[in-house]
């Protein structure tokens, strides 16, 4: 658990560096719940891919389906 807050934290600073949050970020006030609701309830904002729908997102080109695949979870064998 550790390791992951670690991972998480050095993935939000690498954001922030950037990002230039030092110089693009100029306003720190409080949002509104309204605001953040709308950005949160946008499909279009942050959208989450599958690790093999990601591919051309990150290399600058379009998605050819705009849903993600859903992801396959592994069976458990059940011990009885």
């Amino acid at each position: 658990m550790a390791d992951g807050c670690f991972c998480l934290a050095q993935i939000w600073d690498s954001a922030w560096k950037e990002g230039k949050g030092d110089v693009s970020m100029t306003s720190f006030d409080t949002i509104d719940e309204a605001t953040l609701e709308d950005l949160y309830r946008n499909p279009d904002f942050l959208k989450s891919y599958t690790l093999n729908t990601i591919g051309p997102v990150l290399g600058g080109g379009e998605v050819q389906n705009d849903q993600p695949a859903a992801p396959r979870r592994a069976r458990r064998a059940h011990s009885g």
